[in-house]
């Protein structure tokens, strides 16, 4: 933060955000699938610093109300870069772009079931009862693909990734 508070007097905008991705943002997504599973108090102490580093990177008082940070940079939280990152990976095991291991890591219900429903086509959530078992990937990534193909109109399965990342950062980020 020390850095960003003499950085952010020079540097215009673009290069700011620049700097959040390369110094923080890509801290924060390395291994963000296992700890993104921490309990509520970590991933919270997590987000305090980056709203500590969003707000002295660009100069603003720490009493600005971060959601309104967050859609003018069009930033997410990490609450929900965890579950854009856990969609990518949804999305490249039902495109049969992760290897062997994962190709029957997330099954649709059709798959288990010969009855033809309004179900038919979303993932397979596995009844769990342990907190742990619910954040396994296999049952958080099927809750999560569930949620957003139900809510993004198109074919998620025939984007290709890029466009499939930023659809689904849209998604979260217009929620702010």
């Amino acid at each position: 933060l020390r850095s960003f508070k003499i950085m952010k007097q020079w540097l215009p905008e673009k290069e700011k955000l620049q700097l959040y991705y390369a110094y923080f943002h890509s801290k924060v997504k390395y291994g963000i699938q296992l700890y993104g599973t921490a309990n509520r108090a970590s991933i919270k102490k997590i987000q305090i610093l980056q709203n500590k580093t969003i707000k002295t990177l660009f100069g603003l008082d720490y009493l600005t109300p971060t959601i309104d940070i967050l859609k003018k940079y069009k930033l997410t939280t990490v609450k929900d870069l965890y579950k854009i990152t856990i969609a990518q990976f949804v999305h490249k095991q039902r495109n049969q772009m992760l290897p062997k291991p994962f190709i029957n890591y997330f099954r649709p219900v059709s798959d288990i079931t010969e009855r033809s429903t309004r179900q038919s086509n979303l993932l397979n959530t596995n009844r769990v009862n342990t907190e742990q078992a619910k954040k396994m990937i296999q049952h958080a990534g099927a809750i999560i693909w569930n949620e957003i193909s139900s809510n993004i109109e198109q074919n998620i399965q025939i984007f290709s990734t890029n466009i499939f990342k930023n659809t689904i950062k849209s998604y979260y980020t217009c929620k702010y």
